[in-house]
């Protein structure tokens, strides 16, 4: 069975047609909202992204700069240390290392190539140095480290060992010994030749 429609109804029907293909065609080519809004997201992300890189950067600068800082005080620190530090022109300040600089740094070591020579020195030595002579305390006088026993009544000390005569120079040897009391007397008792040390 065939059905009939009003031809109002028909025509109705396709002017709506009509109308909804020119609204869709009227929209242009490629416009397609989530697209934009798509684009623009993704401008966004990039700008994020490339701002990430940047700070990325800075921060990766920043560790390098903070390490070497880093390493650059330690060095410093390891440097600066004990009397062994350069003086203002370069040079050494304890060149002999014996704990005491010398004169290029205000130190009181007069003979800053020669270990056995400085301010404090207590020993006393039998051969002079290359530029002090006996003075190995530089205190610009020298000291002989033995004298002369005394070998008189008030005096006689077998403990007190000392040159039994005139103490030689520094360097040169003499007869060393002590005194003892023999009867009424204080006799001089030799021991040996010793070489008499200075400083």
């Amino acid at each position: 069975m065939t059905r009939h429609y009003p031809s109002w109804l028909v025509a109705s029907a396709l002017f709506g047609f009509v109308g909804c293909a020119l609204v869709v065609g009227d929209l242009p080519e490629g416009r397609d909202p989530n697209a934009a809004s798509g684009g623009a997201s993704g401008s966004g992300a990039a700008s994020a992204g490339g701002g990430g890189g940047a700070d990325g950067s800075a921060g990766a600068a920043g560790a390098d700069a903070s390490a070497s800082g880093g390493a650059g005080g330690v060095s410093a620190d390891s440097g600066a240390g004990g009397s062994s530090a350069d003086a203002a022109d370069g040079a050494c300040c304890d060149c002999d290392g014996d704990g005491e600089n010398g004169p290029q740094c205000e130190g009181k070591d007069c003979d800053d190539a020669d270990p056995n020579v400085f301010s404090t020195q207590k020993k006393y030595f039998t051969t002079p140095s290359k530029t002090q002579g006996y003075d190995y305390d530089c205190n610009q006088s020298i000291e002989p480290e033995h004298g002369q026993v005394g070998c008189t009544l008030g005096l006689c000390n077998p403990n007190n060992k000392a040159f039994l005569n005139t103490p030689p120079p520094c360097g040169q040897t003499g007869d060393f010994g002590h005194c003892t009391f023999l009867s009424v007397t204080c006799n001089k008792v030799k021991e040996e030749n010793k070489t008499q040390a200075c400083r």
